[in-house]
């Protein structure tokens, strides 16, 4: 059973967003929601009590080594008290991978998923989406 509900709550209308960010066939209005966000991905960080540094999780699947701060939700288990989630790779301005939230530039999706379970967490924060929008830009040496 849920033990934190204000976690799984806040990911649930998280989610909730999220979706209506993907489009709803039955709403008029969604198409030009899809145009004018340009993004399908509601990006976030998860906090442990106590701790001032986003939550980590590292993952070696098919070969490859991935270690991330920022998620996107695919799924909530309301029973379990777990939410299923999205890697998302984080990009400082050089194209590098980013070290914290104070070097994040941009956020790209993968395709790598895990099971967190919720009562691990005490806060969840919400990144701003324009981290899914942007381009690294890179200019040649003269």
């Amino acid at each position: 059973m849920n033990t934190n509900p204000t976690i799984f709550n806040g990911l649930k209308l998280l989610k909730h967003q999220q979706d209506l960010l993907c489009g709803d066939p039955s709403d008029v209005f969604s198409d030009l929601l899809v145009k004018l966000a340009r993004v399908d991905t509601l990006p976030f960080v998860l906090y442990k009590e106590g701790d001032p540094s986003p939550f980590q999780k590292r993952l070696d699947a098919k070969g490859e080594s991935m270690q991330t701060f920022c998620f996107r939700i695919e799924n909530l288990n309301e029973q379990a008290n777990t939410a299923l989630v999205s890697f998302l790779h984080p990009f400082d301005i050089y194209g590098e991978t980013a070290a914290g939230l104070d070097d994040l530039y941009l956020l790209k999706r993968t395709a790598i998923l895990s099971s967190l379970p919720l009562n691990d967490f005490a806060a969840v924060k919400c990144l701003d989406i324009e981290f899914m929008k942007r381009e690294i830009i890179i200019e040649p040496k003269w």
